[in-house]
């Protein structure tokens, strides 16, 4: 990938990384996601449906959603100036220098802890745990911070909070705003990026339409910035561990839906993860 001065300023002066897929693997993932993953994904919904962990109006809602945002996608190119704005934050100053990418598709969530346990400047660097493939859910997310914990003296004391989806926006808003602004506090978020974004292009591709409605994502968020318009809604500085997307700001309200939409694995509401220092 090619590197900007656009995309340095963006993303903390992260530089996106230089492609090196072997053509051996270029093959087995062409032939894992566009043959095998599209005939196992309805077989997975199909199975919730029938323990009754999701159902057909949960699937509706999904699709409506999505589809919505296919058609009206979120900015992925903010202004220079609301970028300056960001990296001005207290809450995105912790980050600085201590952003990474993910290493490929699907590590989101080992990529998020790392840069959450970074941005702690009393966490042991030696003591970060690797980007391996790993829980993809914010209870099991959490209960990796745990463990480091109680395995590892030197490792501060870190408390969690869940904050899901289903609790309202009005909720969701106060939480966010109350741990962006303490400088003991970190927050990740879990939510359903094809929400603001839309489905892969094409859309009528079998994986691009099921991934759009099943592909949860983790990453940091920078930041929350109050809008000086009278009823216009702050907007959230999320930085994606995906290189092909970078640092981007979303409107409240539209964040909060993707949160709100439901994981077809657990049938449960996506959320944000509050992280905080207990030692301080």
């Amino acid at each position: 990938m090619f590197t900007t001065d656009y995309d340095m300023a963006r993303n903390g002066g992260l530089e996106k990384p230089k492609a090196n897929t072997s053509l051996k693997d270029s093959i087995k993932y062409f032939i894992l996601f566009y043959g095998l993953f599209p005939l196992l994904v309805p077989l997975f919904l199909i199975k919730n449906m029938l323990k009754g962990e999701f159902n057909w109006s949960g699937f509706i809602q999904l699709y409506k959603v999505v589809s919505a945002a296919h058609n009206d996608p979120i900015n992925l190119q903010p202004s220079k100036m609301l970028i300056s704005k960001v990296w001005a934050l207290a809450s995105a100053k912790h980050y600085a220098g201590r952003l990474e990418w993910q290493i490929r598709e699907g590590y989101c969530a080992p990529a998020t802890l790392r840069c959450i346990l970074k941005s702690f400047s009393s966490f042991p660097i030696n003591l970060l745990p690797e980007q391996v493939h790993g829980p993809s859910e914010p209870v099991k997310w959490c209960a990796q911070i745990q463990e480091l914990s109680k395995e590892h003296e030197e490792v501060p004391k870190l408390k969690t909070e869940i904050v899901r989806g289903d609790v309202g926006y009005e909720i969701f808003l106060e939480k966010l705003r109350k741990a962006l602004a303490q400088s003991n506090n970190r927050v990740a978020i879990n939510y359903l990026r094809p929400s603001l974004t839309g489905f892969k292009k094409p859309w009528w591709i079998p994986i691009h339409f099921f991934f759009g409605l099943v592909s949860g994502h983790f990453s940091p968020i920078l930041g929350i910035m109050e809008s000086t318009t009278p009823g216009a809604p702050p907007l959230i500085a999320v930085f994606d561990l995906n290189a092909a997307y970078g640092m981007y700001l979303v409107e409240a309200p539209r964040l909060y839906q993707s949160i709100n939409a439901r994981d077809v694995s657990s049938g449960k509401s996506r959320g944000i993860i509050i992280v905080s220092d207990a030692s301080n």
